[in-house]
């Protein structure tokens, strides 16, 4: 079925590609002379003459070196100033002005200037930058702007490196940006390019021969010359973007290494003093101090809206990467599958035992599938076991049972007994029947206020 619809799109667009050669071909009978309409094929004939020229080849690499290395710049330093952007408001605010300027001057201008400036050899290398460079650095700058605030709050409770922090939430943020301003600005580095070439005459360029061209009325050369320019853009294209694919789309392996964790095992208990919290004026946590027990779990009460969430987000910034969480929304890295959510953050597990507990949840032949393919419940249960799993001292878990029967309720529970070895879990819930499963010590979230109800 697939074969069939792909040869169906290539038959179409030979036949569409077919219809406007038919049509040139039409133009130029109709004009009826070759200075002001050459047609497809003496453009064809002018294409084989110029490739069995002697510098043909020479003139080509030329070109495509000079424009392609311009455009090679200004990817890398457009994504390294955007990244400094990014990472410094004050460079943004200083450097951003100049970008916009770069943005606005005619390339017209440019090119006078810089053959004043730089002469003729390398003008299509500085055009091609300038076109490309302001695109992407904004792009880049928007791409890291636009990551997940929940990924990278979930990133910092679970002590991701700086390194995993970017390789698996930048990297993705990333992509659509980078892609989207290699697309625009590459046909545009190889346009300006060539104009600037036009303008400039550099020796062996096709923006040279094209000049030729128009000097001697050659118009099928001319011709020639242009669709010459368009194929090297594709082709250039294609090769940017399959090379970008590629890197975006390497997996990288979760490397072990040990984090910084205060409170692991929390063998003496753990207490929180003077939590207060207020939005507008208006009291959300009301000076809370309260002491947890090392191995006891504690299910926190309330109606929707009093804080529960809150004081769990309190909890964890003050635990200073001493706890694992399970979100209300599972947070995880959607292009990655279960057994790298679960061991990404954590350093006291072996992948061999993540993936035995995984296939208890999850088929077997749904292990190596991105998450984005699971459905909300398996989602949930790998949430779950990537808290658990974690070595910190401390486990929060908001509404974890969302979503899941009665007998995979059982089974987290099960699985979150197990493992849950002498460490405190503080768990929020609305499910009834999941608190009873728990048999945890409940407390009640009420104006602001914590008590215990025993």
């Amino acid at each position: 079925m697939k074969i069939s619809i792909m040869n169906n799109k290539i038959t179409k667009k030979i036949l569409i590609i077919f219809f406007w050669l038919v049509v040139w071909e039409v133009v130029s009978l109709f004009v009826d002379n070759s200075i002001l309409m050459a047609g497809p094929i003496e453009t064809v004939r002018a294409i084989w003459s110029n490739m069995t020229d002697s510098i043909f080849v020479l003139t080509v690499l030329n070109s495509f070196f000079r424009i392609g290395l311009g455009f090679i710049a200004a990817f890398i330093l457009g994504g390294l100033f955007g990244f400094l952007a990014f990472k410094y408001s004050v460079f943004r605010d200083v450097f951003m002005p100049l970008v916009n300027v770069i943005k606005a001057i005619p390339v017209a201008s440019f090119v006078v200037l810089l053959l004043i400036w730089a002469g003729s050899g390398y003008l299509a290398f500085y055009i091609s930058f300038l076109i490309a460079f302001p695109t992407i650095f904004i792009n880049t700058d928007a791409g890291l702007r636009s990551a997940d605030e929940k990924l990278l709050k979930m990133s910092h409770t679970f002590c991701f490196s700086g390194w995993e922090t970017f390789v698996f939430i930048y990297r993705e943020s990333l992509k659509p940006f980078i892609i989207s301003s290699v697309k625009t600005t590459g046909g545009m580095a190889w346009k300006a390019g060539v104009a600037a070439e036009v303008i400039g005459l550099p020796q062996f360029a096709i923006g040279t021969q094209i000049y030729n061209s128009k000097i001697y009325l050659e118009t099928d050369s001319l011709f020639a010359w242009t669709l010459m320019v368009i194929l090297l853009s594709f082709i250039f294209e294609k090769i940017c973007i399959i090379l970008l694919n590629f890197m975006f789309n390497i997996k990288p392996k979760v490397r072990n290494h040990k984090r910084s964790r205060s409170g692991e095992g929390n063998s003496a208990g753990l207490c929180f003093e003077n939590i207060s919290v207020k939005y507008d004026e208006h009291i959300i946590l009301d000076n809370i101090s309260c002491c947890f027990e090392p191995g006891k779990t504690y299910v926190l009460r309330g109606e929707s809206g009093v804080g529960k969430t809150t004081l769990l987000n309190e909890f964890q910034k003050r635990s200073n990467c001493g706890a694992a969480m399970v979100f209300q929304e599972d947070c995880l890295l959607e292009n990655y599958d279960g057994i790298t959510n679960i061991l990404l953050g954590n350093d006291t597990v072996k992948p061999d035992v993540a993936e035995d507990e995984l296939k208890r949840l999850i088929s077997q032949k749904d292990l190596s599938k991105p998450v984005s393919e699971y459905s909300g419940g398996m989602k949930r249960r790998i949430a779950v076991l990537r808290a658990v799993f974690n070595g910190a001292g401390l486990i929060l878990m908001d509404e974890p049972f969302t979503g899941l029967d009665y007998e995979n309720k059982r089974e987290l529970v099960s699985l979150i007994e197990r493992y849950k070895a002498n460490r405190i879990l503080v768990v929020t819930s609305h499910d009834s029947e999941a608190v009873m499963m728990i048999h945890g010590i409940e407390m009640e979230l009420q104006n602001g206020r914590l008590k215990s109800l025993y």
